[in-house]
């Protein structure tokens, strides 16, 4: 190769050789390499970073994100100090998400709840 880059943002659905095929090259052939693999409706890191929630915000996450329980149940399991809800608030500002709902997703997809 005559450049050694950082990172390589390849298409899922490239021509010739699809996306993940070419990471995995990259990854033999430079492994100092990251890839980012995107396609049309998502992008998808080739390493998922490690989970920076801790145990009490994933158990919140999970409760509030639970379907099962109705809204005033899902409301009166989470723990609320004198400003709100630390952990939900927590979680939602270390996931970078716009709201509680957007962090439950963004953990989930993740694999961390």
């Amino acid at each position: 190769m005559e450049t050694r880059p950082d990172v390589a943002v390849l298409d899922l659905g490239m021509p010739g050789q699809d996306g993940l095929t070419a990471a995995t090259g990259l990854r033999v052939a430079l492994p100092s390499c990251r890839s980012l693999l995107v396609t049309a409706l998502a992008v998808i890191a080739w390493e998922t970073p490690d989970n920076p929630l801790t145990e009490r915000e994933v158990q919140i996450l999970r409760r509030a994100g639970d379907r099962r329980l109705g809204e005033r149940d899902r409301a009166g399991a989470l723990p609320v100090g004198r400003h709100g809800p630390q952990p939900l608030t927590s979680a939602t500002t270390k996931l970078h998400a716009r709201n509680r709902v957007d962090a439950i997703r963004i953990a989930t997809e993740t694999g961390w709840l």
